[in-house]
């Protein structure tokens, strides 16, 4: 583990905890999920994913953004889609599959 799985780690446990306080319970969470990540498409660009990221009032610098982009765009197409933001996002333990 690295310094960069540390900061990737911890920036995306912000947007989870900043998810959180926008909800009061478990079901809600994806909904609001879904909600930022509304856009055309059902994807999200970097720079749309930079915009939403500081809506949230995350602080957060221009670097740091771009290596959670990466990290979360998982097929490396240099867009997010609703499931990759999810898998990286979100608790695992919620009890069921939000895509079932």
């Amino acid at each position: 583990l690295d310094d960069h799985d540390v900061d990737v780690k911890h920036l995306m446990g912000m947007i989870h905890v900043k998810i959180l306080e926008r909800t009061r319970r478990s079901e809600d969470q994806y909904r609001e999920a879904y909600r930022l990540f509304k856009c055309p498409g059902g994807r999200i660009t970097e720079p749309e994913f930079k915009r939403r990221m500081r809506l949230l009032g995350l602080v957060i610098t221009d670097r740091d953004l771009h290596r959670l982009f990466a990290t979360m765009d998982d097929n490396g197409n240099g867009v997010l889609d609703f499931a990759e933001m999810v898998k990286h996002v979100m608790p695992k333990d919620l009890g069921y599959d939000p895509f079932e």
